[in-house]
């Protein structure tokens, strides 16, 4: 199975353009004043609760519509993508070896970036699965694993993307910096900066996705052509999706363009409320330099959303599962 993180980032750029308890301040932030800071919470989705069978039915549809959508664009076979979705599901995440629960992905460029995860993983599982370095305690049981999981580019460190995980947390960025990125979630460094202080914030409630991306940076350190004047013209974008608050913020300085995409939103807010089968209510607001959307928020909206927002990513290593 190969895994293309370097696609993550545009996939959470695209759900947050479409779409309560406190926790402990410390939370892994390695990553030096990054371009975005993304947070999912997996168990919003209710795939580890007592009565999971319907939010498991329910992903493993929007998977298989997924990747049928795009195998027909493709021109290619389909394949029971639903069944695929159901024991990854099941035998990987849930019962199994990689029992994700929260994850992680902060952005610099193709030089910086980590995805973690935190959870309940089983090493010995992963290390037969993968060739891995192993590392033992005085009793002979495997506290660390670490391995290369993809070569994409023998000649470009940058896609040689490393795994290293214990048994509550898995890191997976650049080949190149795994030994800094570990030191720096080993010692809790928060490295996030000053312009992420509204993400620490809402990330200590513990949503079900929240994220911060400062597109103004991100275009800047990705040397991106050809940008749609949507994209240009937003500074930034905010997602706070919970039980007691749905809410996205885009920060758009200039007045004109401003007026602009706020005409677009306008028109957009019926499809994407539609994306929620209309369990979302996503009405417009704005600000001084910002428009909002906002819709009011409860228990089943939010678990429709994780179940999209999961399943949407779920597809990529689905499509890549023999």
């Amino acid at each position: 199975m190969k895994i293309r993180v370097r696609y993550i980032l545009p996939i959470l750029v695209v759900i947050a353009f479409l779409s309560g308890f406190k926790s402990d301040k410390d939370f892994p932030a390695p990553i030096n004043e990054p371009s975005a800071a993304i947070y999912l919470n997996i168990s919003s989705s209710g795939i580890f609760d007592e009565e999971n069978k319907s939010a498991c039915e329910e992903i493993a549809d929007n998977v298989a519509n997924i990747c049928n959508l795009r195998d027909s664009s493709q021109k290619k076979i389909n394949k029971d993508y639903k069944k695929i979705s159901l024991d990854f599901l099941n035998d990987s995440i849930i019962s199994g070896f990689l029992k994700i629960q929260e994850v992680y992905f902060y952005y610099k460029n193709t030089d910086e970036y980590a995805l973690i995860a935190n959870g309940n993983f089983d090493l010995e599982k992963i290390a037969k699965k993968l060739k891995s370095e192993i590392e033992y305690n005085e009793e002979n049981k495997i506290i660390k694993i670490t391995t290369l999981i993809n070569d994409l580019d023998k000649q470009n460190a940058n896609y040689k993307i490393y795994l290293q995980a214990d048994e509550n947390k898995l890191i997976l960025c650049p080949e190149k910096t795994i030994s800094k990125v570990a030191q720096n979630i080993n010692a809790s460094q928060n490295l996030l900066g000053n312009n992420f202080k509204t993400f620490e914030k809402m990330v200590q409630y513990k949503p079900a996705i929240s994220a911060e991306i400062n597109i103004e940076k991100l275009i800047k350190e990705q040397t991106v052509n050809n940008v749609p004047k949507s994209l240009s013209a937003t500074k930034l974008v905010r997602l706070f999706i919970a039980p007691h608050q749905n809410k996205m913020q885009f920060s758009i300085p200039d007045e004109q363009e401003r007026e602009e995409i706020k005409k677009e939103l306008q028109n957009q807010t019926v499809n994407i409320n539609s994306i929620f089968e209309n369990k979302t209510d996503y009405k417009l607001k704005e600000g001084k330099t910002s428009i909002f959307l906002e819709s009011k928020a409860n228990d089943e909206q939010v678990k429709s959303i994780s179940r999209k927002t999961m399943a949407f990513i779920l597809h990529f290593f689905v499509k890549n599962i023999p």
